[in-house]
């Protein structure tokens, strides 16, 4: 897998550190609240719909957040801290297109990819990543037309990436509970439906997860996927639960964030 299509799937995964440089102006979250929404740029939400079909179009626009994080010893929480971005970057895909971050807000624009692949060889190169397949975690996982062309866009700065992320946590006495959601971006040629019955599956003694059914639509055009992950760990019995689903959306509540390759 190219350097490229590596470093997209982190920033999909959000699994590299959060840039944290520029002038911030700060807004806390400790669990109890989501301070802060995506900007009014370019297209406003997103251009998406609540179903989360976008058009032939995509036009992305919003205020960039960095995030850092520190544990309050007196509270014992971990205290995550979205941090206003108001630098200047250069954005690129390996899509085509075009945008950049201007004094904090993002604004990019794409019609059509000038790189298309096959549906199933989109979700094989995230699976590959996760060292996952989709078979795995969904009973009956199909795509409706296997000859669908489509492309996962993925964003590049300097050194890093830009992804749609939201994280709350809340802690308690006996462990912490909270959420992790992300937006993705695919462009596809033609309709297509992806389904799958949602499976119960474990690593004991710890680790307990479950996916919920799988039924999506993505028309032709550019659409929003968005997923979540419900966690619970428990300290006490050491056990971490967590929910996952994927469906058609944009939530305005969740962030740009600048994300850094270490």
């Amino acid at each position: 897998m190219g350097m490229k299509n590596r470093l997209g799937i982190i920033a999909l995964a959000a699994a590299i550190a959060l840039l944290t440089t520029g002038c911030p102006s700060v807004t806390g979250d400790n669990g109890n609240g989501n301070n802060g929404n995506v900007g009014n740029g370019p297209g406003g939400n997103n251009g998406t719909g609540n179903d989360g079909f976008i058009g032939p179009t995509l036009n992305l626009g919003g205020q960039v957040y960095t995030m850092d994080w520190y544990w309050d010893i007196e509270t014992e929480d971990e205290i995550r801290l979205y941090v206003e971005f108001d630098g200047n970057l250069y954005i690129s895909s390996e899509l085509g297109g075009s945008g950049s971050i201007v004094n904090g807000q993002v604004s990019f624009t794409i019609d059509t990819p000038n790189e298309l692949v096959p549906i199933g060889s989109m979700f094989e190169a995230i699976a590959e990543f996760y060292r996952f397949s989709f078979i795995d975690v969904y009973y009956d996982f199909k795509i409706s037309d296997a000859s669908v062309s489509s492309a996962h866009l993925n964003l590049f700065t300097p050194g890093g990436a830009l992804s749609r992320d939201n994280r709350l946590a809340q802690y308690t006495d006996t462990g912490y509970s909270g959420v992790w959601e992300m937006v993705v971006y695919i462009y596809v040629d033609q309709e297509v439906t992806i389904t799958g019955r949602g499976r119960t599956f474990e690593s004991p003694p710890t680790f307990f997860y479950a996916t919920k059914d799988l039924n999506i639509t993505l028309r032709a055009g550019w659409n929003a996927l968005h997923w979540k992950e419900d966690y619970v760990w428990n300290w006490i019995t050491d056990t971490f639960y967590a929910t996952y689903t994927l469906t058609i959306g944009d939530p305005a509540h969740i962030r740009w964030v600048l994300l850094v390759d270490n």
